[in-house]
């Protein structure tokens, strides 16, 4: 004890100062003769030269304290935390294991090693420890954490057969018969979740009946132990006075309905969801859709007679404040139509006269509109413009403001309606440039019913939807307008048009989200690339955002030439996942450790199934290994070999496990954040990575499967290709080659010509090096890239009247950033191999085919001698429709305009010349 005393006594000072942040001081107070060969004070040595950047010499350090294979608690707590914060905390488990392994019954040691198991996301392992501490402790809890370690086996990670999940319910079922008392909703909710893996419903409401009970039972009960609820965690309740205790009462009810329906037990269902409906939440949609199914599925009389009874009661008790039970009775009609016509007089009008104040109840009815047949949409076309005249008429500039927004509203709503109908797609030119003259009018003329917005600028105005339906009808009026007789010029003073309403828009509404996702677009389609990204960085996305809507911006970027941007967004996108890898193991961890069983189950879910299979992430980590490879060409080739030979290229191995797993990927994108009130499809990329001419469409490789595949296929060959030519691996170089040609056949597109060029290249690069002294058959494909590089035009074709064009610009970006830094590789590794040597046998032979190397050289020197010439003479010049409405918005879309695009053309004037330099370098 006394030696205890004095070793708290030594170390005091060195806590003391870690508290302080004083790790300069603390680092000093280890080194102390006294104590410097403690462990502990070791480890808390190396915990400070990790908080002052020494990660290195902090890891020397606690894996020589390792080796003495610690046991005591406290100092393997701190080595613990060294390793984390050092970034390896898989590192620790060995060492727990061993302590866990000499002391067998101590139940804290166990704990640990499975919370660290739960991070390493070791299943099979903390399964195996969690059934030996259910043995050894006999407590319900490891239980549960063996049961779900292999439920998630099963389910998440797939490495268990269904059959071995009867074990884990037999267990947990006998476990909760034998431990009544320390029942819960989780445990009892992963019982009901085992079964149904197996496809066992009517034992799952066994189970449910058995094990789950109602909060509300135990508050009325004399015996109850009082328990502190999860929800009291975030008022400072410690963790260990928490209870979890049983279900909520309408958790408890949703599983119910959920199994009653896995056991078609209809009559069940009803009166579960009438119960829902009618005591929790009138308004929720998926109580309803339960409601109406079961109704129908009795096929009785009387179940129907008890719907309507309930729809019209709720209709009755809330009135107005809920959408839920009038949105029911449509769901109702919608069922059982017996007039389409009828059903639009009868339910869709009413409704948008009860709800018109409601931003949503346009798309409340969009999934009833896609069904309508003719008459029906006409019907509805015909009550929208009644709507809409009658609306009209009744604003007043000098009436009651709340009167007069409602009436704005109802205009809205049926302006919406039109236009998810398509009313507008039928309409000439002429007439749909009228409508967007008069709803620019109308928006100016209600700026006042903005007035009463309180939440400053961060709020939508009143007028915000407006203006976005007038910029989708000029957006219309470009797409649907016949190129034959308006020109280029015509067309995109619309655009530009359109930009300057949303300018003036975001002038008055700076936060509206919706029209900077519109802006963004239209400024890409007038090659203002820079300007484009500008209002995508004042979405401010972040955290999973940039995971989710990553896709509206990567590809846009790439084909405007904004190269920097784009692999800054893939940095971005690779922090998150970073992160999330980090963070997310220590959050399952903590559920297990307080029993929340359900969370550890959908976190892990998330990681292995969301995050580390993301399709954005994927994207993003070929794409910076392509950035890395170009940056190599930018250089010189001395360069290029000198860094294939001291490391591969970063991040290769994580995009050819990407590669590996790309029929597995997940596509996390949310795809319906910009609303367009169409009933097209969200998914408009196709999968293309240029820019069309006369369309609206964007670039987005992600919403095709099979060409985001081709992709992390052809960002994954290229440098192994290289690697190989360099280290004379002559049957790698031509298996690379052949894979490198098949894959640009998939992808290349309206881009077919500049990727010949690369693959003509690659197959003179697999000849040549099978040749050994018949270089014939490479110099007759050189000959032909070096004819082909002469009939380049992207620099010539990507303007007009002296604007970039984003069709051009897209086509000059895929070369610039694609195709040539291809060509300039393959054209350096040939050149590295016909090189003339001094005292060659063969240096006639290779000196041949040495000159038509040159040739191609010469051609490119040309190619890009010529862009050179375009980009410093380019000035472009815009001209800005005026309009009386917008009229301060002008100038700030011309600046706007002439600055992105005179800054991308100096950035390609930059490439080319470093690309002059590489050339010169071979």
């Amino acid at each position: 004890m006394a030696d205890v005393d004095k070793l708290l006594r030594l170390l005091r000072p060195i806590y003391d100062a870690i508290d302080a942040r004083q790790y300069k001081n603390a680092i000093k107070l280890c080194s102390q003769k006294k104590i410097c060969d403690i462990d502990l004070v070791q480890v808390l040595q190396a915990h400070c030269l990790e908080r002052t950047g020494k990660v290195d010499e902090a890891l020397r350090i606690v894996r020589r304290v390792q080796l003495n294979k610690p046991t005591d608690e406290n100092l393997l707590s701190t080595m613990q935390l060294v390793f984390k914060l050092c970034g390896v905390p898989q590192e620790m488990l060995s060492t727990y294991e061993h302590a866990a392994s000499v002391q067998p019954t101590n139940q804290d040691m166990n704990c640990q090693l499975f919370y660290g198991y739960a991070r390493a996301l070791s299943l099979a392992k903390q399964q195996q420890l969690a059934f030996k501490m259910a043995k050894n402790f006999n407590s319900l809890q490891y239980v549960g954490w063996a049961c779900l370690s292999m439920l998630l086996q099963v389910t998440v990670e797939k490495s268990l057969p269904v059959k071995m999940l009867p074990l884990a319910d037999k267990m947990l079922t006998k476990s909760l018969r034998v431990h009544p008392k320390e029942w819960n909703g989780e445990l009892g909710q992963l019982l009901v979740l085992l079964l149904q893996a197996q496809d066992k419903p009517q034992e799952a409401m066994a189970a449910f009946q058995e094990f789950i009970h109602i909060e509300d039972d135990q508050k009325n009960s004399t015996d109850a132990p009082a328990v502190k609820p999860r929800s009291l965690e975030g008022e400072g309740v410690p963790d260990d006075e928490i209870e979890l205790g049983p279900m909520q009462a309408i958790d408890r009810k949703v599983l119910e309905a959920s199994l009653a329906h896995d056991i078609q037990d209809w009559s069940r269902c009803v009166t579960v969801y009438t119960d829902l409906l009618t005591n929790y939440n009138a308004d929720d949609w998926a109580f309803w859709l339960g409601l109406i199914e079961a109704s129908f599925k009795l096929e009785s009389p009387e179940a129907l007679t008890h719907l309507h009874t309930t729809v019209d009661s709720l209709q009755t008790l809330h009135g107005v404040k809920f959408r839920g039970p009038y949105l029911a009775a449509i769901e109702i009609a919608h069922r059982n139509p017996k007039s389409k016509a009828a059903f639009v007089t009868d339910f869709i009008v009413p409704y948008m006269d009860r709800f018109k104040s409601k931003t949503c109840c346009v798309t409340d009815l969009q999934r009833y509109i896609v069904d309508l047949d003719e008459s029906a949409k006409t019907a509805l076309i015909a009550a929208s413009h009644e709507q809409l005249k009658e609306a009209l008429a009744k604003q007043d500039a000098n009436g009651d403001e709340k009167e007069q927004q409602l009436w704005f509203k109802q205009a809205l709503l049926a302006r919406k309606m039109l236009r998810y109908l398509g009313e507008h797609l039928t309409l000439p030119i002429d007439e749909l440039l009228g409508r967007v003259e008069t709803m620019l009018q109308e928006y100016h003329g209600n700026q006042w019913l903005n007035g009463t917005a309180v939440g400053g600028q961060r709020e939508v105005q009143v007028t915000d939807d407006l203006l976005l339906l007038t910029v989708l009808l000029l957006v219309d009026v470009y797409t649907l307008a016949d190129s034959s007789k308006f020109d280029a010029a015509t067309r995109r003073s619309w655009l530009l048009q359109a930009a300057t309403c949303l300018e003036f828009g975001l002038s008055r509404s700076a936060y509206n989200f919706q029209m900077k996702l519109l802006l963004c677009r239209i400024y890409a389609r007038l090659g203002a690339g820079s300007a484009m990204f500008a209002r995508y960085q004042e979405l401010d996305i972040k955290q999973i955002q940039m995971d989710s809507l990553s896709y509206l911006i990567l590809d846009p970027l790439l084909a405007l030439g904004q190269f920097d941007e784009a692999v800054a967004t893939c940095d971005a996108v690779r922090a998150l996942h970073r992160t999330t890898a980090r963070d997310t193991p220590e959050f399952i961890a903590r559920a297990y450790r307080l029993g929340v069983l359900s969370k550890a189950q959908d976190m892990t879910s998330f990681l292995l199934h969301k995050m580390k299979r993301s399709q954005m992430l994927a994207l993003a980590t070929a794409e910076r290994v392509h950035a890395n490879l170009v940056e190599l060409t930018r250089t010189s080739t001395t360069h290029l070999q000198n860094q294939f030979a001291i490391q591969p290229l970063p991040l290769l191995a994580d995009l050819e496990e990407f590669v590996t797993q790309a029929d597995n990927l997940s596509a996390n994108h949310h795809r319906e954040i910009e609303v367009k009130w169409t009933l097209d499809s969200h998914n408009e990329g196709n999968g293309r990575y240029i820019y069309e001419e006369s369309t609206f469409s964007t670039c987005d490789r992600t919403t095709d499967e099979a060409t985001l595949k081709q992709w992390l296929h052809l960002r994954f060959c290229v440098p192994r290709l290289v690697g190989a030519a360099l280290e004379g691996k002559v049957s790698d170089v031509t298996a690379h080659a052949n894979t490198f040609k098949t894959l640009v056949q998939d992808v290349s597109g309206p881009a077919a010509s500049l990727w010949t060029i690369a693959t003509t290249a690659a197959e003179a690069v697999a000849l040549i090096a099978e040749s050994t002294t018949d270089f014939a058959s490479g110099s007759a494909l050189l000959d032909e890239v070096a004819a082909q590089l002469k009939t380049v035009n992207v620099f010539e074709s990507m303007i007009h009247d002296k604007l970039l064009k984003a069709h051009g610009l897209s086509l000059a970006s895929v070369w610039l950033y694609q195709v040539s830094p291809y060509v300039l590789m393959f054209l350096a590794l040939i050149a590295k191999q016909v090189k003339p040597k001094k005292k060659a046998k063969d240096a006639a032979a290779t000196k041949a085919c040495f000159e038509h190397v040159k040739q191609c050289i010469q051609a490119h020197l040309d190619l890009n001698q010529r862009g050179l010439a375009i980009c410093k003479k380019f000035k472009p010049d815009v001209h800005v429709p005026d309009h009386t409405v917008v009229q301060e918005a002008v100038e700030t879309v011309k600046t706007k305009v002439v600055e992105a695009q005179s800054t991308v053309t100096a950035r390609f004037h930059t490439i080319l010349t470093d690309h002059v330099s590489f050339l010169r370098s071979i």
